[in-house]
């Protein structure tokens, strides 16, 4: 307890979670005193996984705040719905996530699903003999990839940092989180094109990549790229599926046969939740390359009857053409 109290308040005010996994249930007594540490001395500032609201006994069969995804490689499910049953076990867990879906469209009760992961293949905790074998840490390459197979399907990703008994973190592995982060802004801070604050009730959008050269805007079309979609949450998760397809000339006036499907990778196009991203090579795409993007959403059927109404936050197209990016992307196009 007189660590957990130094780590929550010394350390800053971005404490959001404390993590216990679910053995921590066998001592119900610690998790009682955990609870009611985080619930009197942190009250609605963070939460406690795997502690309960109840009394010592009820420890052992609390509901979780939120779940976990079924493996630590950050291979999320897909669909992923961050909604389930009172129980929190729909998980559709597999060993790395392949063909199976997460939570419950109509879910009862929101539990965002987290992807756990750790910097070292495949340990937890430092340890001289284990932890500094080279050939078992992922690269910032790695981290991209891993990033792309989680947060780019809608889950929160989680990465582990392991303290050497000095109580600091090894220098090769700080400059791994940098690079890592280095990367994440050199491939979605800047987007081409974007379209934020969506209409709620809208479901079409349309995107034009354009450039410029003399201070005219001219077409820019793109051979690799990726689309990052958003959805609003804050009524909930609405969005089923979506089509996203290309044009490789001017969207205006042009025909409707001018609109083919765009062939994108990481999974296929059916959940959005808080994130969800996607991208397409050369390869894939006719002609000089994606110049605009049409996408196009569809709705859950309520219990009601009724269709939910879809609210995007964002939607967001990266260029990704430039070989430049090579070198970042070797872990993300091995990505189906």
């Amino acid at each position: 307890m007189t660590q957990l109290t130094e780590i929550a308040e010394k350390y800053g005010d971005d404490l959001a979670g404390i993590w216990f996994d679910a053995g921590v249930r066998q001592a119900p007594p610690f998790v009682k005193r955990m609870n009611d540490y985080v619930h009197k001395q942190l009250p609605g500032k963070a939460w406690c996984h795997s502690c309960t609201l109840g009394n010592a006994a009820a420890a052992m069969t609390d509901v979780s705040a939120v779940s976990w995804m079924g493996n630590e490689a950050t291979v999320m499910p897909y669909p992923l719905y961050n909604a389930n049953d009172e129980t929190g076990t729909h998980t559709g867990q597999t060993s790395l996530g392949q063909g199976a879906s997460f939570g419950i469209a109509n879910g009862t009760r929101w539990i965002p699903a987290h992807c756990d992961a750790v910097l070292r293949r495949h340990f937890w905790f430092w340890a001289n003999n284990t932890y500094n074998q080279s050939a078992n840490l992922n690269t910032p390459q790695d981290l991209l990839g891993m990033h792309l197979t989680s947060v780019g399907r809608g889950c929160n990703m989680v990465l582990d940092m392991s303290p050497t008994p000095s109580g600091l973190l090894q220098e090769n592995d700080v400059a791994t989180y940098a690079a890592f982060g280095a990367g994440q802004r050199r491939l979605y801070a800047d987007a081409l094109v974007a379209s934020v604050n969506g209409t709620p009730g809208k479901s079409s959008y349309v995107l034009t990549v354009t450039g410029s050269a003399q201070g005219n805007n001219i077409l820019k079309a793109v051979t690799r790229g990726a689309i990052e979609l958003r959805e609003e949450l804050s009524a909930g998760q609405a969005i089923a599926n979506y089509t996203v397809e290309y044009s490789s000339s001017s969207v205006s006036g042009s025909a409707e046969a001018n609109w083919k499907p765009l062939p994108l990778r990481n999974e296929r196009q059916l959940t959005i939740g808080n994130r969800r991203i996607q991208f397409w090579t050369a390869a894939n795409v006719a002609g000089a390359g994606v110049a605009a993007v049409r996408v196009k959403l569809a709705t859950l059927e309520m219990r009601s009857g009724k269709f939910a109404v879809p609210s995007l936050r964002s939607l967001k197209l990266f260029d990704w053409s430039d070989s430049a990016l090579d070198g970042l992307l070797t872990s993300i196009l091995k990505i189906k």
